[in-house]
């Protein structure tokens, strides 16, 4: 993606100091993020060093950099830094979401769809559990928690996390 290399190049010449990893990085390959009715919405474009994400530059649908974000607090501790700029694998994500599933004995599962659950930067696996053929509900999965909503709920407002303050 021409244009996250661009922006990349051109934030290196900026002089913060959270930026100073970024200097060894390289940009990664673009993960299309969805909307919950999986519609395709922007896409996140890991910063890679070493086989972690350092962080992302969140590109438009019409090649717009829309913004970036580290994925670490400091520039010299960089342990909280993921090897996928999902945070999780779609692998994970599934398996962190059993205990919810599992209280669906009769449903199918589809696979996890990388999603943002309202606001851009509320970002989840989602999993559909799907009872008769008929959406029961969605299963979004975070590295920090995983939540359900039925489809007549609506998502939760901006800066609450899975429904809760």
């Amino acid at each position: 993606m021409d244009i996250a290399r661009t922006y990349f190049a051109n934030i290196l010449q900026q002089a913060d100091a959270m930026l100073k990893p970024w200097r060894d990085a390289v940009v990664g390959d673009p993960v299309l993020v969805r909307t919950v009715e999986l519609d395709p919405s922007y896409w996140i474009v890991p910063v890679v060093r070493y086989g972690q994400v350092l962080g992302y530059i969140d590109v438009g649908p019409r090649g717009q950099v829309l913004g970036y974000a580290y994925l670490y607090r400091s520039p010299d501790d960089l342990s909280p830094c993921p090897p996928v700029v999902t945070r999780l694998s779609a692998e994970e994500a599934y398996k962190q979401a059993e205990e919810i599933l599992s209280t669906y004995p009769d449903a199918e599962f589809t696979d996890p769809v990388f999603v943002h659950d309202g606001p851009r930067n509320r970002l989840a696996w989602m999993i559909e559990v799907r009872v008769g053929g008929e959406l029961a509900t969605r299963v979004f999965v975070t590295p920090g928690y995983v939540y359900q909503r039925k489809p007549e709920e609506k998502p939760p407002p901006p800066g609450w996390r899975g429904g809760l303050p």
